[in-house]
């Protein structure tokens, strides 16, 4: 028998992660309007960086090509339109690198133990005693 899906979907995982390790849950839904730039700048700043080492363990994510955007970079034939996506028209089998793309070269998500009741919490409520 095949295995039983996971009660818990890996997008909530995932973004549970980076809730706990960054808080990056509570700074998207922060509102951001009674705060100036410099303190959005100051807040975002360890939040981006924590997320990216987040990332950076479990998605081990890098960049999809070597090459540097500017540069002139040949599309194999037959290529994904996932991996290279075309910006203008052209018939070409080479274009100027606008983005170097990103690929998740490892992914290593933590694997759920939860009950099922609360497989979609990304963060429990804290509660003071």
């Amino acid at each position: 028998e095949p295995p039983a899906a996971p009660a818990r979907d890996s997008a909530v995982t995932l973004l549970a992660a980076l809730q706990r390790e960054s808080r990056l849950v509570d700074l998207i839904h922060e509102d951001l309007a009674s705060y100036s730039d410099a303190q959005v700048g100051a807040a975002a700043r360890p939040c981006l960086q924590q997320c990216r080492g987040v990332l950076a363990r479990l998605l081990a994510i890098k960049p999809l090509t070597d090459a540097a955007e500017g540069d002139t970079l040949s599309v194999p034939d037959g290529a994904s339109p996932q991996a290279y996506q075309w910006i203008g028209e052209s018939s070409a089998a080479s274009g100027k690198l606008v983005h170097h793309g990103w690929k998740a070269t490892d992914v290593n998500l933590p694997t759920w133990s939860g009950d099922a009741k609360d497989a979609d919490v990304i963060a429990p409520a804290q509660v003071q005693a």
